[in-house]
């Protein structure tokens, strides 16, 4: 099942979007594993703040765009993109 970005995403992954779907799938749950991981490592971590400490590891130099966004607003948030994503196609022919 592939969920359309909304427009304001669309383009911004550009160079993930021919990767091997078995890969990607791979890789998730590897990821998924040692986010888990980290985070029985720092319990007090909010979600935002792990990604966002990891962002600064991969080189991002601007640290802070999650950072302070608490779990339950990123879990809202995730929670409607996906049931505005299932609604869209549930009514797509």
């Amino acid at each position: 099942m592939g969920f359309e970005l909304p427009s304001e995403l669309q383009g911004v992954h550009d160079e993930y979007d021919s990767a091997n779907n078995a890969e990607l799938l791979r890789d998730y749950r590897q990821l998924f594993e040692v986010l888990q991981q980290i985070h029985e490592l720092h319990p007090q971590w909010r979600f935002g703040q792990l990604l966002d400490n990891l962002a600064v590891l991969a080189g991002k130099t601007q640290p802070g765009i999650l950072y302070h966004i608490p779990d339950e607003r990123l879990l809202k948030v995730a929670r409607e993109y996906l049931a505005r994503q299932r609604a869209a196609h549930a009514t797509t022919p």
